[in-house]
């Protein structure tokens, strides 16, 4: 609390002691005022010396740079938490979709192992031999399957004119067979079908047609093949007879 008391003439030969203060005022005909204390601002010093001003600098630069790594720590701590998420979301995506090719292929294997089981059945009512499932066959009727359902159409040859002959002997199928000093005649057939819901629904359309029949039933064929996507079946058959110079033969 600071009291400015500030001496001046009213008059000349004539000295007066007056309180000069924020909402004074001067009694009027007198030497005299009212005056009210006033609440001041503390007095700060402005003057630094230059030792003094290289220390301020110095501080304020490294707060500056503090804080300047602080955001820096804080952004990269967002960007890892980011990246984190990311991380974790393409996990779950690759898991999600893996499991669903895994539930896919299961489907696929059950649906082409009833196929098998009913074919069988039906060579031996007829006194054939059974056939065999063959990883070529499986891969080339599966991969027609898809073909079809991918661009609807429904046919024994692909838009490009390809045959069921040459998809098959497109995957190597005959250099695969173990070698011989024999001759070896190749035989093949493919049924297709279109809207069944189930195996037994396939079979039971495949046996109703003579062709589709014959196919199931040749005893030349000792290996096949099934493909099924979005309710396109496929059968592939193949008998590979070997003949050797001595005239005698072989079925595989």
């Amino acid at each position: 609390m600071y009291l400015v008391r500030v001496r001046f003439g009213l008059s000349i030969g004539t000295a007066a002691l007056c309180f000069l203060s924020a909402g004074s005022a001067l009694a009027a005909g007198s030497g005299t005022s009212i005056s009210t204390p006033v609440r001041l601002p503390r007095y700060v010093p402005s003057y630094e010396t230059p030792s003094q001003r290289l220390r301020r600098l110095r501080y304020e630069y490294r707060m500056h740079q503090l804080e300047l790594e602080k955001k820096k720590a804080e952004a990269e701590r967002l960007a890892r938490l980011k990246q984190a998420e990311q991380d974790a979301a393409l996990r779950e995506k690759v898991l999600q979709e893996q499991e669903a090719k895994r539930q896919a292929e299961q489907e696929v294997r059950d649906r082409r192992l009833a196929i098998l089981r009913i074919v069988n059945d039906e060579r031996e009512k007829a006194g054939v031999a059974p056939v065999m499932l063959d990883t070529t066959l499986n891969m080339s009727a599966q991969n027609y399957a898809e073909d079809m359902s991918s661009r609807n159409f429904f046919s024994h040859e692909t838009p490009e004119g390809t045959t069921f002959q040459q998809r098959i002997l497109s995957l190597n199928y005959m250099g695969q067979l173990p070698a011989c000093a024999c001759h070896r005649d190749f035989s093949a057939g493919e049924n297709l079908a279109k809207g069944q819901r189930s195996p037994e629904e396939a079979m039971k359309d495949w046996m109703r047609s003579p062709d589709h029949k014959k196919n199931l039933l040749e005893p030349l064929y000792t290996r096949m093949g099934v493909g099924w996507r979005d309710n396109y079946w496929v059968e592939q058959f193949v008998g590979v007879q070997e003949r050797y110079p001595s005239s005698s033969s072989s079925s595989r």
